[in-house]
């Protein structure tokens, strides 16, 4: 080295060098990721779309309170337009059945969008539910994998579970030369059984009057299924053996 290049290095804060380093080696093991045979994309290669739905929510419903049990549209000052919660749960969610015949695992790709001029707090949501032995309806675990992202007047609201991107997350998977899929991402196990998908409006809500509104807002979601023992039959590159990188939980 140097009497320049020492001078320079005296000059460069220790946590630069260190920072520089940990980028080069995080550099390093994406690229050996890549070799190894990963990739990324939003539908894994087998899979199937069960559901493909479009919600659209184009009214403004609120409540004042909690205690109150009288919602009106947003713009109706003199509370003509009076409805049930019954009347206003119908008009700000949708719900589309499905069915699963054979175990696999399952992920949701949601989209949403709300117009520059609509103040809101709550992004739209998505969510699965199951009809149990007892013929109701019960939440099923989603987690990380609802692939998503929201957009406010064209613009990225937020992206998840990964943040900070441009759409919604891609998953991570590996197509092993026996044709076998392996993902390195969040996904859900499901069994057989009655599925329900549910869409709901954006939202806001003031904490100080307990007010609740639903605003206008649009989505769309689709729910991709990789049934167990899925073989890829399709011509690919077949990459090198590869370690199973599973991240899946049991829905019961």
């Amino acid at each position: 080295m140097n009497n320049l290049a020492r001078k320079v290095m005296a000059k460069v804060p220790i946590f630069s060098v260190l920072f520089v380093s940990v980028m080069l080696t995080l550099m390093s093991s994406a690229v050996k990721a890549q070799n190894d045979g990963w990739t990324s994309s939003l539908v894994v290669p087998g899979s199937q779309t069960l559901v493909a739905a479009t919600a659209d929510f184009p009214e403004c419903l609120t409540v004042e309170t909690y205690f109150q049990k009288d919602w009106y549209h947003c713009k109706d000052t003199k509370h003509t337009s009076k409805m049930g919660w019954d009347t206003v749960w119908a008009k700000v969610h949708k719900d589309v059945d499905f069915t699963i015949s054979k175990p696999g695992r399952i992920y949701v790709i949601f989209t949403s969008k709300v117009a520059k001029d609509v103040f809101y707090y709550g992004d739209p949501a998505v969510g699965i539910s199951y009809r149990g032995k007892d013929g109701k309806w019960q939440s099923a675990w989603l987690g990380g994998a609802i692939h998503s992202v929201a957009y406010h007047g064209g613009k990225v609201r937020s992206t998840s579970p990964i943040t900070g991107l441009s759409g919604p997350p891609p998953l991570k998977y590996k197509i092993n030369p026996d044709g076998t899929v392996n993902i390195y991402s969040d996904v859900v196990h499901y069994g057989p059984g009655s599925y329900r998908l549910t869409i709901i409006s954006a939202t806001r809500f003031n904490n100080n009057t307990a007010e609740k509104t639903y605003v206008p807002s649009r989505a769309e979601a689709k729910v991709i299924f990789i049934p167990d023992g899925t073989v890829v039959t399709d011509n690919y590159d077949k990459p090198k053996p590869g370690i199973l990188y599973y991240r899946i939980k049991e829905c019961k």
